[in-house]
């Protein structure tokens, strides 16, 4: 009777098939996706594994990390079996999970690891230095990622960092609390108006165009998040992503209680915006979208202002 082959050390494909979870697994680039086992996922298309690291996110609810920390979440298995699986199949664990058990002690001085985002950088997103000083948007020199600080909403303390390198993102340590956190919320005045986006660097585009914004590190918003923002801000605007997982996070918003006024950026009809999120909308397309002589007259512009609801 012949043996199955055993998988390559480090192959991520291999190892999801070994998992039975390669069956309906889409690979496109250097990527393979699956349903993210971190939130009720009903089709593939949001969850992405990086089939050369391993690292994953989900960009519906905002996930991801390590490959062991997948196998936890999708596979049910303890710290220790996840990592012993990744480690016998030469599959990279985080810096953060040593076999001692000890962890990374985050503080300030954490942060002097990190520079301001180089000129190319902000250029790519269209961002200025100004504003990635003020909302302490940071860069790593040695990974090329984006690094966004991730504070107590009201005594400031340093929990760790988001970095984001490309289409990945993960969290350092993997245990900070960012789904209640607000990437930005230190710099809202009380009473202000306040612009919800998915992205951290969106509040810096956000900023660029003259409005105060928050991230909520993902289209999945906690009630926690929104009980900052209510606490704080005097009225709210939903920018989250137009696409499905936005509509179903800005619907679920919708229908909860709202103790703020709440309004949703309007992303415009007639296919006439530039992108599908903020950071892909000129600061002209952020306020009123094209120049009105571009429309037809019966077309509605859009943009903030012209909320719609």
């Amino acid at each position: 009777m012949s043996r199955a082959p055993e998988p390559r050390p480090g192959d991520i494909l291999a190892a999801l098939t070994e998992l039975g979870a390669a069956a309906d697994a889409k690979v496109s680039g250097g990527d393979v996706y699956v349903l993210c086992p971190y939130h009720d996922d009903r089709s593939i298309g949001s969850f992405a594994i990086s089939i050369e690291t391993g690292l994953n996110y989900c960009f519906a609810c905002g996930n991801g990390g390590s490959f062991h920390r997948y196998l936890m979440a999708a596979q049910k298995m303890s710290r220790t079996e996840a990592r012993r699986w990744c480690l016998s199949r030469l599959i990279a664990t985080t810096e953060s999970e040593r076999p001692d058990g000890t962890r990374i002690e985050i503080s300030e001085a954490s942060l002097a690891l990190f520079t301001s985002p180089p000129d190319e950088a902000l250029r790519d997103k269209a961002v200025t230095a100004e504003s990635c000083n003020v909302l302490e948007i940071l860069w790593d020199p040695a990974r090329g990622d984006w690094i966004f600080p991730v504070r107590d909403p009201w005594t400031g303390k340093i929990y760790g960092w988001q970095a984001k390198h490309g289409r990945y993102m993960s969290n350092k340590p993997e245990t900070i609390p960012v789904k209640s956190c607000l990437f930005g919320f230190g710099q809202v005045p009380p009473g202000a108006q306040v612009v919800l986006v998915e992205s951290p660097v969106d509040t810096a585009v956000m900023r660029d165009a003259g409005y105060t914004a928050v991230s909520s590190f993902g289209s999945v918003v906690t009630d926690a998040q929104l009980a900052l923002i209510t606490e704080r801000a005097g009225s709210l605007v939903l920018a989250l992503d137009d696409d499905k997982a936005g509509w179903r996070a800005t619907d679920a918003i919708w229908r909860k209680p709202r103790p703020i006024p709440v309004r949703v950026f309007n992303y415009g009809e007639f296919d006439y915006p530039e992108g599908k999120d903020l950071g892909e909308l000129l600061d002209r397309g952020i306020r009123w979208g094209k120049d009105p002589g571009e429309l037809p007259d019966h077309a509605i512009r859009w943009g903030m202002e012209n909320l719609l609801c």
